[in-house]
């Protein structure tokens, strides 16, 4: 049996869970429409019985968390989470799938892709072929040698129900412009700041095609806080966990934050976040290097590649 105690203090909640051995403490924020709460999400979202969604962008596998340690090497931002495999995709989709009434859209990469819709099957659900959730121009191969990925994979599936078999026909891709939140682009607030976080207008699509108004969107993995705010802003309710405090921290500012809202109620979604940007460090200025003069129009990851290149051949 389950326990409960809470404690208000400074608009934070604690939680003690009994018959552990040991109580796990953890955080509350709450919002109007959300709460977040800070602590592995199998002990901060116990309480969570049932909701209407699950919408989560966890780790990918570790071949992405390798890739992203090397791009460190030469200045770009590293992942500072542990990557997910099999056990822990099965574990996720095996607690929540009995939990939604509705959808299970995770996103991944190509690694995990099979293993969530084994997973998906494996629990009752009808588990769809892998969606594509393009940010065109987003990511360069600094190896040079092949194509590069501009794509995550969004993994849906639902109940094996009369109901949810009439939920309607949705889109087979998502492709993110340039302006609409990618790469930190021109909307204030777009991204999180938190490495490998999603562009909100994604995430708002994503919460307008798999839920309703007013449904209950659970966020495991909430980093920060993207989807809690998309569900937000699309009229539903949500609720999240992250297990890393700093990042807590930046989802729950962000969130504080607010939007502003449409004047009519049956006007477009077109609601833009205000005065939610966080600091990024400047990526490092790197030093010339003996090569022919660079052709203008060259973005910043083609120029991290070339020097890449041009450093391997000098330590060769």
């Amino acid at each position: 049996m389950r326990t409960h105690e809470f404690v208000q203090s400074n608009e934070c909640e604690r939680e003690a869970f009994a018959g552990r051995g040991h109580a796990v403490t953890h955080r509350i924020e709450r919002g109007p429409g959300w709460s977040m709460h800070l602590g592995r999400w199998q002990d901060a979202l116990a309480h969570v019985t049932e909701c209407d969604a699950l919408i989560t962008d966890p780790p990918y596998s570790e071949r992405t968390h390798t890739a992203y340690r090397e791009m460190a090497e030469v200045g770009r931002a590293a992942i500072g989470y542990a990557s997910f495999d099999g056990d822990a995709v099965r574990e996720l989709v095996g607690h929540w799938s009995p939990r939604a009434r509705g959808w299970l859209a995770v996103m991944c990469d190509h690694g995990l892709a099979p293993e969530y819709e084994a997973a998906a099957e494996d629990a009752g659900r009808y588990a769809f072929a892998h969606l594509a959730c393009v940010e065109i121009g987003s990511r360069v191969r600094l190896s040079g040698d092949g194509p590069c990925q501009w794509s995550v994979w969004l993994m849906v599936s639902r109940p094996r129900t009369r109901e949810a078999q009439k939920w309607g026909a949705l889109p087979g891709a998502y492709v993110v412009q340039p302006g609409d939140g990618w790469r930190g682009g021109v909307s204030s607030g777009a991204r999180s700041g938190v490495t490998g976080g999603k562009p909100l207008w994604l995430m708002r699509a994503i919460i307008r095609d798999y839920t309703r108004p007013g449904d209950l969107v659970v966020d495991p993995c909430a980093g920060g806080g993207t989807t809690l705010l998309a569900a937000v802003m699309e009229g539903r309710r949500a609720i999240g966990a992250e297990m890393d405090p700093a990042t807590f921290g930046k989802a729950v500012a962000r969130l504080r934050k607010g939007y502003t809202a449409p004047l009519f109620s049956d006007a477009p979604a077109r609601m833009e976040q205000t005065g939610l940007s966080f600091p990024v460090e400047p990526e490092p200025a790197y030093e010339p290097i003996d090569r022919e003069p660079e052709r203008p129009g060259y973005t910043d990851d083609e120029l991290c590649a070339i020097e890449m290149v041009s450093r391997m051949e000098a330590r060769a």
